[in-house]
């Protein structure tokens, strides 16, 4: 449930460039706006859903999220603006972005809000599981365009 809560995660929308190319701009402004509002809605999803089996710190959870979503994605952008051309440097020799938000949310707020440590085998395996369908998209992928050329 508690994996289901977070924001939508950031391989999605590789994914859907992959698959579905002119699809890809709306499926990063979904995400975009899932992540933007995560702060608030995850915890009000999760006291909402979890709320009657488990205690729910929802101001922990605000707090949490905007440590680990808020204040890096802030940092980054005030520091792009900033310096611009070390980040267009850094982004031209580093191809790899924050593709397992998602699931590693869930992973760190499974771990600091519950008890019980059985609540983290479910976005542990998401993790594991986003990672094999995106690496498998991949190799459909370029398997495609190696068939095309």
């Amino acid at each position: 449930m508690l994996t289901s809560c977070v924001s939508g995660a950031q391989l999605s929308n590789y994914a859907i460039f992959l698959t579905h190319p002119m699809m890809a701009p709306l499926s990063i402004v979904m995400t975009s706006i899932s992540t933007a509002t995560a702060v608030f809605v995850t915890p009000l999803l999760s006291l909402l859903l979890i709320g009657k089996r488990l205690h729910v710190d929802v101001k922990g959870m605000v707090s949490n999220i905007l440590q680990i979503v808020v204040s890096p994605i802030a940092a980054g952008l005030l520091l792009n603006r900033c310096y611009q051309t070390l980040f267009a440097a850094i982004i031209s020799f580093s191809d790899f972005s924050m593709c397992m938000q998602s699931s590693l949310l869930a992973l760190a707020l499974a771990n600091k809000f519950f008890q019980d440590p059985l609540v983290g085998i479910p976005p542990a395996i998401s993790v594991v599981i986003m990672s094999l369908m995106g690496f498998s998209l991949v190799m459909i992928r370029a398997r495609k365009k190696v068939r095309v050329s």
